[in-house]
């Protein structure tokens, strides 16, 4: 007597590949937005983490020269001094420098020096050390001085409660901004601005 066997079919249902779909989606609306938001995050720590490194070279700088000269290279000179490692330089921006200038050209312009450092009018005098970034997005520009200053000392356009650092704050995202120790100009057409970011004076 023979029996005769079927073969079960293989592969999948229609049913299953739509649920594995379905898992596929979900996951992805819940991963790729933190994703993004991470790589977000680095930019700004990458940027935060360049600027501090020149502040602590700059430090060392002044510890054992006792000034500064105008110099439109001055992370140049802090590498050959032996206080920093590589030129400065971050993920936010298209270019970068780290300059000394007389107080009276640091800055975006000449209503928009650092004058207002900490809030309080207190004004850079002599030479003053500056980290520059161009081609910066105007966003990425207020995020760089809430993260710095606080947004106490941002361009802000509404704060519905009246209360600095709440986290109901508004960006005035295009305007100027020349509060604190970051400072920059209004956006251009496409958005950007240069941002400078004071380290020292003296």
């Amino acid at each position: 007597m023979r029996l005769n066997h079927r073969k079960k079919p293989t592969g999948f249902t229609l049913i299953e590949m739509v649920g594995v779909l379905a898992v596929i989606a979900i996951l992805a609306a819940i991963l790729v937005p933190k994703i993004f938001s991470a790589i977000e995050e680095s930019r700004y720590n990458n940027a935060i983490a360049s600027i501090n490194g020149v502040k602590a070279a700059t430090m060392n700088y002044f510890a054992k020269q006792g000034g500064f000269t105008p110099n439109d290279t001055f992370d140049n000179v802090l590498i050959t001094n032996g206080d920093l490692e590589r030129p400065f330089a971050t993920r936010i921006g298209t270019a970068w420098a780290c300059e000394v200038k007389t107080a009276a050209t640091a800055g975006v312009g000449a209503n928009n020096r650092f004058n207002k450092l900490d809030g309080n009018n207190v004004s850079a005098s002599g030479n003053v050390v500056q980290c520059k970034i161009v081609g910066v997005p105007v966003a990425d520009a207020y995020e760089l001085s809430k993260r710095l200053d606080g947004t106490a000392m941002c361009a802000v356009a509404a704060d519905p409660d009246g209360t600095p650092d709440s986290g109901d704050e508004i960006p005035a995202v295009g305007n100027l901004d020349d509060k604190g120790r970051v400072i920059y100009a209004a956006a251009d057409a496409n958005g950007l601005t240069t941002v400078y970011i004071y380290i020292a004076h003296k």
